[in-house]
C-alpha cells in the first residue's frame, strides 16, 4: 500500500492544523526518493546505505523511503547489508549521514 501524505493523515486521524503535513496553504509535499534507486548497481555490490543517504541529502531530497527488501537476497550484488553484523552501528551511520545534511 502506497501511503501518500493525505492517506497518512487520514490513517492517523489527523485533520487540519493537527496534521504535521498541513500548512496554511494546503498539504506540505516533500521531495522524496527510494534508497534502492541509488544503492543498487548492475553487476556490482550495493552502495552502502549511509553513503546513499549522504548522497540524497546533498542532492536536496527531503525524505527517503528506505528499502529493506534487499536484505533478504543472498547474491552479493543484490544483497543490502544494512542489517548484517552490527546492524545498530550501521543504522547509527545512516542516521549520522542524515543529520549531516539537515
Amino acid at each position: 500500500m502506497n501511503l501518500n501524505r493525505r492517506s497518512f493523515c487520514f490513517l492517523e486521524n489527523w485533520s487540519g492544523p493537527n496534521c504535521p503535513f498541513h500548512t496554511e496553504g494546503g498539504i506540505l509535499m516533500l521531495i522524496s526518493t527510494n534508497s534502492g534507486l541509488y544503492s543498487a548497481r548492475p553487476n556490482d555490490l550495493r552502495v552502502p546505505m549511509a553513503e546513499a543517504m549522504d548522497f540524497f541529502g546533498r542532492m536536496g531530497f527531503e525524505a527517503v523511503d528506505v528499502n529493506f527488501a534487499a536484505t533478504i537476497y543472498d547474491e552479493p550484488e543484490k544483497h543490502e547489508p544494512i542489517l548484517d553484523g552490527d546492524w545498530q552501528q550501521s543504522l547509527d551511520a545512516v542516521l549520522a549521514a542524515i543529520r549531516r545534511n539537515n
